[in-house]
């Protein structure tokens, strides 16, 4: 008997993108002593920003994910706060109102383990770090006095509690750090020997911990880190800020082995450390600062009314890339315009602190800016949540209060393309992990159920949420009006393309191959990647072959399907079936009337 497959879909479609990458061949421009390896080991590119699968971890109330990083054994450890019961995937009791919660997944995003750590009161995770002995340094703030896991008493109203656990989760040792105030973590970052550098805020006159008076007064805090070595014992600790409160939000390690640490200012330069005048509000302020913790330089960067950062990260040229979110109009350092109530504003700026660009993202509601990373082709992701709809640059509709929200950008902060992945409450993205396949693990909360764009079920409230983003698609298909987004990876020489360009990215509408080639030294390799357009409108006749035969409006078809063979048909518009088409008995036939998604 005949076996034939309709299948009726709708979308129309006008170019398909097939990146099937050339194997790499090598063209010796020259001789030389020793064999060099091919220059690109990688591949060329398109579009890539699919989801490709979730996860999500929970319990019967509220959970919240700040923090996830890449583990020692290729996985993942998720951290952040939890208020729920024995219940979903929280298996330890509650210690008091907020607890530590920490989470132990594999590469494919299954859980292996989960450790909740509190005191009698409120905790928070705001920091994780790998360490050498395999196991991980788990900081945050908290409220809680001695009770439960918490051996040290409170220095202040909130202090900043480091637990140190090993690979299994286990709970080695914790040590509590704060002055007769309010003390707040920010990052843990390794040091010198084996030791690690504290970041945090704090408002602390000389006690505790503090060996340092605020720098305006007890009313308005300041930058704090404290050097402690491998046990958790404090070594030295210092202060950076002005006359009013300085809130650091974010530190890094640099490359010759100091520092930069950054947060959100409303000092002017009336006394203190501060150099650069506040611009409105409250501004952007990167302190950077040697090992031993004496400042190099600051700079800060706002508008006139409020500017709020929240990360910092290193760039492939040697600068550093400040983000969060801004209130201003153009003025000062922001030359763009506000979008809505808060955008997404980056600075970019040298090794030396000095402003190279700034770019702002937004739709026509507020938006968070909570990560951003560096990516290999030289350019950006970036992320958080966003309120708004189809506006500004925003090119996806809501779908809930908020939404998880992520832009690619070039190496000169252009959006290259922005995404929004969500339900009907909300969702945001807190982190952002490279795999090891060249894929990203994307990391943060979730509210909503099974509806949109998210296929697990919620657990409570709010869970923590992971999403599994493929970045390079060997098969792609887009739209008419639409760009395809080309990227050569893994060059360390200069890249040429055959359409003349030297960036790593190029942007195409056209059919046809497009190469990147790779040289060093005169040495070149090359990939490749075809571009083939879809016609209007095919005729098809003769015996039908194994594979998909694609047009933008119209199929005709008098073809014979042979035994054994497998084809589709895809039309935008419509597929006519004349004369002498035939589907034999045994053969597979598919008709999809598809299009633009």
């Amino acid at each position: 008997m005949k076996k034939i497959i309709l299948i009726i879909s709708c979308f129309t479609c006008v170019i398909q993108a097939f990146a099937q990458v050339a194997a790499i061949q090598e063209t010796k421009a020259i001789q030389v002593a020793k064999a060099a390896a091919p220059v690109i080991t990688g591949t060329v590119c398109g579009n890539g920003h699919t989801k490709v699968g979730e996860n999500r971890f929970g319990g019967d109330f509220l959970e919240e994910m700040n923090v996830m990083i890449s583990s020692n054994d290729g996985g993942y450890l998720l951290g952040g706060s939890t208020r729920s019961q024995v219940s979903g995937e929280q298996t330890g009791t509650p210690r008091g109102g907020y607890d530590y919660w920490i989470v132990k997944i594999d590469a494919n995003g299954n859980k292996l383990w989960d450790k909740r750590f509190g005191g009698g009161s409120d905790d928070a995770v705001t920091s994780l770090l790998a360490t050498s002995d395999g196991g991980y340094m788990v900081m945050g703030d908290t409220y809680s006095g001695v009770s439960v896991d918490k051996t040290a008493p409170k220095k202040g109203t909130h202090d900043i509690w480091l637990i140190k656990i090993d690979a299994d989760g286990n709970k080695l040792w914790d040590k509590t750090f704060g002055g007769n105030l309010q003390n707040y973590a920010a990052d843990i970052l390794p040091a010198d020997n084996g030791n690690f550098l504290v970041t945090g805020y704090s408002n602390s006159e000389i006690s505790g911990d503090k060996t340092v008076s605020p720098i305006g007064g007890s009313v308005n805090g300041d930058f704090w880190i404290i050097k402690i070595d491998a046990s958790g014992n404090r070594i030295w600790d210092k202060v950076y800020g002005g006359w009013d409160g300085d809130y650091i939000q974010s530190a890094i390690s640099t490359d010759d082995g100091g520092y930069l640490l950054a947060g959100t200012s409303a000092s002017g330069t009336a006394g203190g450390l501060k150099t650069d005048p506040s611009q409105g509000y409250d501004d952007y302020w990167a302190v950077k600062i040697d090992a031993n913790g004496n400042k190099i330089w600051d700079r800060a960067f706002g508008g006139n009314i409020l500017d709020l950062l929240k990360k910092v990260i290193k760039t492939n040229d040697g600068g550093y890339l400040l983000g969060g979110v801004s209130h201003s109009g153009i003025s000062g350092d922001k030359t763009e315009d506000t979008r809505g109530d808060f955008d997404y504003w980056l600075v970019k700026i040298d090794a030396n602190g000095n402003k190279v660009w700034d770019k702002r993202f937004g739709g026509d509601k507020p938006e968070i800016l909570k990560t951003l990373i560096a990516t290999p082709d030289g350019g950006y992701l970036i992320a958080g949540g966003s309120s708004s709809g189809i506006s500004g640059d925003r090119t996806e509709d809501s779908m809930g209060y908020m939404d998880a929200w992520l832009l690619k950008l070039d190496a000169n902060g252009k959006r290259v393309w922005d995404k929004r992945f969500g339900g009907n409450y909300n969702d945001y993205i807190a982190s952002i992990n490279p795999m090891a396949n060249g894929d990203y693990l994307l990391g943060g909360l979730s509210g909503s159920d099974t509806n949109g764009d998210i296929t697990v079920p919620s657990r409570g409230y709010d869970d923590f949420w992971i999403m599994k983003m493929n970045t390079c698609q060997p098969t792609t298909i887009f739209c008419a009006g639409q760009t395809y987004v080309l990227t050569a990876t893994n060059c360390a020489g200069t890249i040429t393309w055959s359409t003349g360009a030297t960036t790593n990215s190029i942007q195409v509408n056209n059919g046809g191959t497009y190469t990147a080639t790779c040289t060093i030294n005169n040495e070149t390799s090359s990939v490749s990647n075809s571009i083939i357009v879809t016609p209007n409108t095919v005729n098809l006749n003769g015996n039908a072959t194994n594979g998909t035969n694609q047009a933008v409006n119209h199929i005709t078809s008098t073809q014979i399907i042979p035994t054994g063979i497998n084809t589709t048909y895809q039309a935008g518009k419509s597929i006519s079936l004349q004369g002498t088409f035939q589907a034999q008995t045994g053969s597979v036939f598919k008709a999809e009337i598809k299009g633009c998604e």
